[in-house]
């Protein structure tokens, strides 16, 4: 086999397992989506979202943390329904 479809083994592996733990955040978010509602908070929170990307792009270099900004971006976006 070559290196190429090793490479491409190795990331149809990856992304099969980054799907289910998308999907896992998804049904996630909508549990706490819910619970937001029935206290009364609105499902967007910028503070928590500016904190937690905070946490996850500590300690990236620049390239890595505009790449990890935007999947979360869309991913907050997606969560919210908006």
């Amino acid at each position: 086999m070559s290196s190429v479809n090793l490479l491409r083994q190795e990331m149809n592996t990856l992304s099969k397992d980054l799907v289910q733990l998308l999907l896992m955040r998804k049904e996630l978010s909508a549990k706490i989506i819910q619970e937001k509602g029935i206290i009364g908070l609105e499902a967007k929170d910028p503070h928590r979202e500016t904190e937690l990307m905070n946490l996850l792009t500590k300690n990236l270099k620049d390239e890595d943390k505009v790449f990890i900004e935007a999947v979360f971006a869309k991913l907050f976006e997606l969560s919210r329904g908006s």
